[in-house]
C-alpha cells in the first residue's frame, strides 16, 4: 500500500483564495470498496469562512454531506481537505463522479449518475 499526499493552493488571479490538500491510497485491487457511492444528484454549496478547514467525504457514505464524517475508514477513500483564505462559496460535489474533486464540474448531469440510485455506485 502507498500513501499519496498532495497539495495545492486555488488562486484568482495572482492572490489565493484556499489551500487545498489531499491524500489518498493506492492499493491491490481487493479492497471493501473502490468506487465512491453517489450521496446527492446536485451540488453542495457552502459558504467558506477564512481560515476554517473543511474535509469533503469523496466516498459518499458520510451522514454529514457534503462533509466527511469517518465513514470512509471502511473504505480506501480519503476525504479531501480545504482551508479557505477568504470567505467565497464553495461547490462541492454531491455525486462523487466530479473529475476535478473536491468541487462540482457538472457530472452529476450525466445519464449514469441520473439513473443511478442515491447509496449506490456507478458500474
Amino acid at each position: 500500500m502507498l500513501l499519496i499526499s498532495k497539495s495545492k493552493c486555488l488562486l484568482k488571479g495572482k492572490e489565493p483564495i484556499m489551500k487545498l490538500s489531499y491524500v489518498y491510497l493506492k492499493t491491490s485491487p481487493f479492497t471493501c470498496q473502490s468506487k465512491p457511492v453517489v450521496s446527492a444528484k446536485e451540488p453542495f454549496m457552502i459558504m467558506a469562512e477564512p481560515g476554517k478547514k473543511y474535509s469533503w467525504c469523496s466516498c459518499g457514505l458520510s451522514q454529514k454531506q457534503p462533509l466527511c464524517d469517518g465513514s470512509h475508514k471502511k473504505t480506501e477513500m480519503r476525504p479531501y481537505k480545504i482551508t479557505s483564505k477568504k470567505e467565497c462559496e464553495l461547490w462541492f460535489c454531491g455525486c462523487k463522479q466530479t473529475r476535478t474533486p473536491p468541487f462540482c464540474d457538472g457530472s452529476h448531469l450525466e445519464k449514469s449518475v441520473q439513473k443511478c440510485s442515491l447509496g449506490t455506485s456507478i458500474p
